[in-house]
């Protein structure tokens, strides 16, 4: 069957046969789908280990292999040299970690390494299977940045119930079959992707059939049906996210804080009733103190500057121009995650941004220890400086903002070149 042309209609309105499967919803380890038993196994693991990370910010193979031996349904796969998005159940659950606020990662040692934060994993521990459940719905739906997995936010929020709804829309009644390397199976990939889709299958929206592994392939599958929990709940999530048009109520989307916690629990709690308390998330708020970052333009260029928290980032920025010894006639911004692992911007105050750096201090960013930030200097040339921040000390009478430590020479900001040597972009 041509499975992209297919149109299912049953999924539009939310009826009183979709509050009733609802209101019948068990959770538990395994129900419904197997998120909280896979998940909370490589939550526990990352907690007691802290693994190291690859360059590229992804889990190791031996650290997949692992995990993957350990989930309610292994994956089966003919890979020779698998990576983390070999695995989509495994690399959604990574997504959720940081989503969820449970996970950053720590980059001050020789490797960065994933780490849980402590406050925040005792919370999760106080919750009962439906909040926990819930919470991690929540993190999926509002916050999951695509890109801590390799992806591109679109319009300025992810896709990811929109290609849900895209998804059911194509799938009949009975499910729809996969014949071997189809073009339709490859093009799961790219929407909703292989990663929404296992996760679809741990939420208990969909029932996946795997098919036969095939040397040098991943995850494959037969057939692709939706639930009756799937069936419920997405029309109801639709109309409270994206707005009824018969109704009054502000849509969630448009709420000023997306990362605010608990968003989804007055829309759901009147069928999962057990949703009573929110994984806390310790606000770091303002922090006094005297900063102190490692700032890398190259391996072996670095500077070690210290500053006031009550300083602004338009004086960081000063700061680090003046211990590399650059002008400061050009645009920049600073680039750091925030909790959920979301790209935030602070940027120059002629780029007329929400924040700019003349507005915020430096004890406000909620940076961890051995976080980093970036510092985006001159967009033609892109200078790209690494902040790594390593500790916060006790304030000191009148201390300044200061260089105390410099290795290398500095590149210069305009090379000059020869007449007759060729300059190569």
């Amino acid at each position: 069957m041509a499975f992209m042309f297919e149109h299912n209609t049953n999924n539009d309105d939310f009826t009183d046969i979709h509050k009733a499967r609802l209101h019948a919803v068990q959770f538990d380890a395994h129900h419904p789908g197997f998120l909280l038993h896979d998940f909370n196994v490589m939550l526990d693991y990352v907690y007691e280990i802290s693994p190291r990370l690859t360059g590229a910010g992804f889990l190791p193979a031996r650290t997949l292999h692992m995990l993957n031996a350990q989930m309610y349904q292994p994956l089966q796969h003919a890979l020779t040299r698998p990576i983390q998005r070999s695995f989509p159940h495994l690399n959604g659950l990574f997504w959720l970690l940081h989503a969820s606020g449970l996970a950053f990662v720590n980059h001050s040692g020789k490797k960065a390494a994933l780490q849980i934060h402590e406050d925040v994993y005792t919370s999760w521990q106080e919750l009962n299977s439906t909040e926990q459940y819930c919470t991690l719905l929540e993190a999926w739906l509002l916050r999951a940045a695509p890109e801590l997995i390799g992806g591109h936010t679109i319009f300025g929020y992810n896709r990811v119930l929109n290609d849900w709804r895209d998804l059911f829309e194509r799938i009949p009644d009975e499910g729809v079959h996969f014949e071997d390397s189809s073009r339709d199976e490859r093009d799961l990939n790219y929407f909703p992707g292989y990663h929404n889709l296992a996760l679809l299958e741990l939420f208990g929206f969909v029932e996946i059939e795997t098919a036969d592994v095939i040397e040098g392939k991943g995850w494959r599958f037969s057939t692709i049906c939706r639930t009756e929990l799937g069936d419920a709940i997405l029309p109801l999530l639709l109309l409270k996210i994206f707005g009824d048009p018969d109704s009054d109520d502000e849509p969630i989307i448009a709420n000023d804080n997306p990362y605010q916690i608990g968003l989804l629990q007055p829309v759901l709690q009147p069928y999962f009733t057990a949703w009573q308390k929110n994984l806390v998330i310790p606000h770091l708020g303002f922090r006094s103190g005297l900063f102190v970052y490692k700032v890398t333009l190259f391996k072996d260029v670095w500077r070690r500057i210290i500053i006031p928290a009550k300083q602004s980032l338009e004086a960081l920025a000063y700061l680090i121009l003046q211990a590399f010894e650059f002008d400061d006639d050009h645009l920049y911004r600073f680039i750091y995650t925030n909790h959920f692992g979301a790209e935030q911007n602070i940027n120059h105050p002629f780029l007329e941004e929400p924040e700019s750096t003349n507005e915020v201090q430096v004890g406000a960013i909620p940076l961890a220890l051995g976080g980093i930030m970036l510092f985006n200097y001159d967009f033609g040339d892109n200078w790209i400086f690494e902040l790594l921040l390593e500790r916060i000390e006790e304030p000191a009478g009148g201390q300044k903002a200061a260089i105390i430590e410099s290795v290398g020479k500095a590149p210069e900001q305009y090379p000059t070149y020869a007449e007759d040597e060729e300059f190569v972009w």
